[in-house]
């Protein structure tokens, strides 16, 4: 397996994206959960947090994964013990998956209420973003007090357009995202 290098973002997580990504490599395996992020051209950042963003192409289509720069696992999963992941289908997308550039480009601030959702108001953290195969996934842990369906019932009241799913469960030692780190060594 071949591993990605990231590159670092210092204010917009997506703006890498506006031009193609450095490395893309191909992938003989890659987990069966695994979706992937494609960023959007226009976001601003979470906190002035640098992102990392990285690209490989599996089977033939393209996995792009956006996370935030130096989070201390061991710190925040004191305080978020809850795994919150929400799927986005995305509604315009190419023979590969990824998001048509215009639809990309709409979907901007969308992704940026996403991304602050949890975080603006003290309640959690987004750890990974990924887009793939006609979807984005947003991974976040959160405070084990937050409501999944609520969060679900808030952001469809705000983008009714858009097509999402949320699901929650404990995950107090981080292990989703350890894993994940793990593996594609970020």
């Amino acid at each position: 397996m071949t591993i990605v290098e990231y590159s670092s973002l210092t204010k917009s997580p997506l703006a890498a994206f506006r031009q193609p990504p450095r490395y893309a490599f191909k992938m003989k395996y890659l987990l069966p959960a695994l979706l992937a992020l494609i960023l959007l051209s226009a976001c601003s950042t979470t906190h002035d947090r640098a992102w990392k963003t990285g690209a490989v192409e599996h089977e033939g289509v393209p996995l792009y994964l956006r996370f935030p720069d130096g989070l201390d696992y061991d710190t925040l999963q004191k305080t978020y013990p809850q795994l919150i992941v929400l799927k986005q289908q995305l509604l315009h997308v190419n023979d590969k998956g990824a998001p048509q550039a215009d639809h990309n480009d709409s979907l901007g601030e969308f992704d940026t209420y996403i991304v602050n959702f949890l975080e603006k108001s003290g309640n959690g953290i987004t750890v990974l973003v990924e887009t793939f195969g006609g979807k984005r996934i947003y991974y976040m842990y959160s405070k084990t007090s937050i409501d999944a369906s609520a969060m679900e019932s808030a952001i469809r009241r705000t983008y009714p357009e858009h097509s999402v799913t949320i699901s929650a469960k404990s995950d107090r030692e981080w292990g989703f995202i350890r894993r994940y780190a793990r593996e594609w060594k970020f």
